[in-house]
């Protein structure tokens, strides 16, 4: 059987402008698949926009997926925000940015799963999706 893309379903037009983070739990801190079920989802966008002490993790425009692990010893992965970066708050070690919700994609959210394997440590992904 041919593998679905995620692209086949969600139709995002210039793939260069988006950016996936894969949401893990960090440090033993905070699980963001708990959090889903509880439906705490401002905390998992607080987490989504996170600037981290070096690094910016989005530019202002950009399209941002948020997956979150399903179960730790396996490679599937939830769906729980689509949204773009509308400003740059020129914050570090913080939630950097603000952003919209995009609708067209809101059908997806806590439904669409994803499976993606990597040896990777990175937390952000762009992908040929």
């Amino acid at each position: 059987m041919d593998s679905i893309k995620l692209n086949d379903i969600l139709q995002l037009d210039n793939l260069n402008n988006v950016k996936i983070r894969f949401n893990l739990m960090f440090a033993q801190n905070w699980n963001p698949i708990e959090l889903f079920k509880n439906g705490d989802i401002s905390t998992m966008l607080d987490g989504q926009y996170w600037n981290y002490n070096k690094n910016k993790s989005y530019k202002q425009g950009q399209i941002t997926i948020g997956l979150v692990k399903i179960k730790p010893t396996e490679n599937f992965w939830l769906l729980f925000h689509i949204g773009q970066v509308t400003k740059d708050l020129d914050k570090l070690n913080g939630v950097g940015y603000e952003y919209q919700d995009l609708p067209e994609y809101e059908k997806y959210v806590g439904r669409l799963i994803v499976k993606f394997k990597t040896k990777l440590r990175q937390w952000f992904v762009t992908l040929n999706l």
